[in-house]
């Protein structure tokens, strides 16, 4: 089942009025002057298991105030996150922001691909890989499409 276009941007509103009356709650039992209110964060798999963690602490820390709501998904869910307004902030691999976004790069990495021991030192091409099984990420991830 779809949203109709309609239905879609009434869910938009929604999903923000929630947002905002969460943090209206969090504001009026904690006091007006404290620094209270939610983050919400999306990520691609691997920045979300292995870079925004070592990042949102130090936050969290200064902040305690601030619930933080996270999402695991693939770059292409952490980019409808954004689109939906189910996200502050997103963390995604290997994808082009739309011109409507603001994008940063935070860091490079390499993509590794392991096979048998047979197959050390041979050079080989696409075709050649076609006839493998491969154990892959799951659809919609940076790191498959960029395999």
């Amino acid at each position: 089942m779809h949203l109709t276009p309609a239905g879609q941007i009434l869910a938009d509103y929604v999903l923000r009025a929630e947002a905002l009356l969460r943090n209206a709650a969090r504001a009026l039992a904690s006091g007006a002057d404290a620094e209270i209110g939610t983050l919400s964060l999306v990520a691609s798999g691997l920045p979300g298991t292995y870079l925004l963690p070592r990042a949102i602490a130090p936050f969290h820390d200064r902040h305690p105030g601030v619930e933080i709501e996270f999402e695991l998904t693939t770059s292409g869910g952490a980019l409808d996150a954004i689109r939906s307004h189910r996200a502050a902030i997103a963390v995604g691999g290997g994808l082009t922001a739309p011109g409507e976004l603001d994008a940063e790069p935070l860091t490079e990495d390499d993509v590794v691909l392991i096979g048998p021991a047979n197959l050390r030192g041979t050079r080989l091409r696409a075709k050649d890989l076609e006839g493998f099984t491969w154990i892959s990420r799951q659809e919609g991830s940076a790191t498959r499409a960029a395999v």
